[in-house]
């Protein structure tokens, strides 16, 4: 789901939280519970806008296909830009398991633990490269720390989405 239909979903939460607080408490309800709801309508009407008409950044371009293990070959065949699986699944597992940021020593346990993939340590770190080059990762200050969002600050690589010790156990539904 993407950042947008994400917050569309949590908006679309918040009207009918209100319209049921303006039910519960009919005849008692304060005048600005409707205010609010025609605020989360009307944010809710941009939202929309914004997602049917938002239009790619250029370096999106033929990488939104994302995985192609369900597609038959005769598809396959035919598409002109090969999908990186590699990129999808440390993408994958960047925003899965580690809210967006991880280390290189975590991705490479990230792989494994999702995938059953044993990756070159030095090749991860050359294609993580050429990630950040393609604008599909992004570096951090702290050598080794990887986002898959431009928009995360270097303080969250903190506790919030990192292991606080080395006993906390990951969850990699299993």
């Amino acid at each position: 789901m993407n950042e947008i239909a994400r917050h569309l979903e949590v908006v679309k939460n918040q009207i009918d939280y209100f319209k049921f607080k303006a039910k519960q408490l009919g005849h008692k309800t304060p005048g600005n519970f409707a205010e609010r709801i025609r605020e989360f309508e009307q944010l809710s009407e941009f939202l929309v806008g914004l997602k049917t008409h938002s239009v790619p950044n250029s370096s999106q371009i033929g990488k939104r296909i994302g995985g192609t293990d369900d597609l038959p070959d005769e598809i396959l065949k035919q598409l002109v830009s090969a999908v990186d699986e590699q990129a999808t699944r440390i993408t994958n597992v960047l925003e899965t398991h580690y809210g967006g940021v991880a280390s290189v020593d975590e991705i490479l346990v990230g792989l494994y633990r999702e995938y059953g993939i044993v990756e070159d340590r030095r090749k991860l770190a050359a294609k993580l490269y050429r990630m950040i080059r393609d604008e599909a990762l992004f570096s951090h200050e702290k050598k080794g720390v990887y986002s898959s969002r431009s928009d995360l600050e270097e303080k969250t690589v903190g506790s919030e989405h990192r292991r606080t010790s080395p006993d906390q156990e990951l969850d990699f539904g299993a």
